[in-house]
């Protein structure tokens, strides 16, 4: 048996984990979310104003996409325009901050004997 890649504080493996947000939102507009809760502004909702997702990162989620896939493809800087470098350098902030979150836990395989 193998071992998910990346599991919640419960143990357990979230089945929208490696979905990018655009990916959420299509699975939610399959499942017929209504339309109001796919508009709303993503916030975590810890401040208690208006702050959005976007006004706090500073990119949007499209930007942010953008740059992990560029990232894993290996893509560099060259010809990138001021706003692409500068998302580029908010997701390489945030992805290093976070690389412990992505990385397998430790765990025991046990034999029978």
């Amino acid at each position: 048996m193998t071992c998910p890649s990346k599991f919640t504080s419960s143990g357990r493996y979230p089945p929208i984990t490696d979905l990018t947000k655009s990916e959420v939102c299509a699975v939610a507009r399959e499942l017929g979310i209504v339309q109001s809760i796919l508009d709303a502004a993503p916030t975590d909702g810890l401040f208690g104003d208006s702050r959005t997702d976007e006004d706090q990162i500073g990119a949007s989620y499209p930007e942010l996409e953008w740059a992990m896939g560029l990232r894993d493809e290996g893509g560099g800087t060259e010809g990138l325009s001021e706003r692409q470098r500068t998302v580029l350098a908010i997701f390489d902030k945030r992805r290093a901050a976070n690389r412990h979150k992505m990385a397998q836990p430790p765990y025991a395989l046990f034999r029978a004997t």
